[in-house]
């Protein structure tokens, strides 16, 4: 089973303003299993997933249901208390 968000779900914004944000890390991978916010880069832009996702065996999977997530991520950061910053 794998996890997509409908395009009538997305908020898209373009993937700089997500990039050029310094809480966002793109040039590595989580080193545990803890969730993490992330968002994702499709053929209409950029967006966040709206659940925590936890990077696992090498594949991005939703927090709570380990449902793996079908989407180039673009990056990530650590969820606050378990709260997005």
């Amino acid at each position: 089973m794998t996890y997509s968000i409908p395009d009538d779900k997305q908020i898209n914004h373009p993937p700089e303003r997500f990039i050029n944000d310094a809480s966002w890390n793109s040039d590595s991978l989580p080193t545990d299993a803890r969730p993490v916010q992330v968002f994702v880069i499709d053929r209409k832009g950029s967006f966040v997933i709206p659940f925590p996702v936890v990077y696992c065996s090498g594949k991005w999977r939703n927090a709570s249901d380990k449902v793996e997530l079908v989407a180039k991520v673009g990056g990530w950061r650590k969820l606050v208390n378990g709260r997005r910053p």
